[in-house]
């Protein structure tokens, strides 16, 4: 008798994986809450700091402010604005007045930042293992897989070292492309809107989700777009009308991500060159590039 095809489910159609080790889960969140305490990105640390504050005192955080009065430390004078769109500085208000405000200390202050991008950091590794199991791979390559999640010196390093987000869009956004899959395109639809909200790089996976229903469907296409649109509208641009912020700050800085070199990027011969990481003229299209 022939065996059963390996199954196409994707992820929250079976029963969860339960033979995962919780010495390694714990290992990993000593770890991650260990970095997550002791260091920090010299610049986007206090950004996230700052703009915690600001989105906590009802303040605009597109606005740049000297806050060294605020913080008690020198490191926070001729502070820039956040550069991300309202999600994140939105949750990190609720950090600052959940936990800062509280215990004014720049140290937990710091973790509390990181504590989202470990939960992040988790769930993604539970979502990958999950998603194996359903297509069908045995619990060795499932177990290997959640294990590099959990430990992967990349994720360490850029999320609860540096405390970059990424963790955090990456497990929205595929979260989206299993919900997708489940026939699920309009909850996919806001969850990637949310996913972008946070930071645009899973951009991309719009086209991907788009032909894929088109395969099928170009009304659910033509659907999903209109759900996605009316997701990002909620999150990027309603906080501004809710909270009152002015979005004159960014329309005036619409191209200020890419009027900067240095990096690990070719342009940091720039900075080599000119001693300043500030593309000048119309050097900001090679920032583009």
């Amino acid at each position: 008798m022939p065996a059963a095809a390996p199954s196409s489910r994707v992820a929250g159609t079976s029963k969860p994986i339960t033979s995962l080790p919780w010495s390694l889960l714990l290992l990993s969140i000593i770890l991650q809450l260990a970095l997550g305490l002791l260091f920090g990105h010299l610049y986007d640390t206090r950004i996230f700091m700052a703009t915690g504050y600001l989105v906590g005192s009802g303040q605009n955080p597109y606005v740049a402010q000297d806050l060294t009065a605020v913080f008690n430390n020198s490191s926070f004078q001729g502070m820039t604005a956040v550069g991300y769109p309202p999600p994140w500085p939105i949750v990190l208000g609720f950090l600052y007045r959940s936990v800062y405000s509280v215990i004014p200390n720049l140290l937990v202050y710091n973790l509390a930042i990181k504590l989202p991008v470990i939960a992040a950091n988790i769930g993604l590794a539970y979502l990958v293992a999950n998603i194996l199991k359903n297509l069908g791979s045995d619990a060795a390559t499932c177990r290997r897989a959640w294990v590099v999640m959990l430990l992967n010196p990349l994720l360490l390093y850029f999320a609860s070292a540096w405390g970059q987000i990424d963790p955090i869009v990456a497990l929205l956004a595929l979260a989206s492309l299993v919900l997708l899959h489940k026939e699920k395109s309009g909850l996919s639809a806001v969850l990637l809107a949310l996913a972008l909200s946070f930071k645009p790089t899973p951009l991309p996976l719009l086209a991907v989700a788009l032909v894929y229903l088109m395969g099928t469907s170009v009304w659910q296409a033509i659907r999903y777009s209109a759900l996605f649109l009316g997701g990002v509208l909620l999150f990027c641009v309603a906080p501004f009308i809710i909270l009152g912020w002015s979005p004159g700050p960014i329309l005036r800085s619409w191209n200020a991500h890419f009027t900067v070199g240095g990096g690990l990027s070719f342009m940091s011969y720039f900075e080599f060159l000119y001693d300043t990481y500030r593309l000048s003229g119309n050097w900001w299209l090679l920032g583009l590039a």
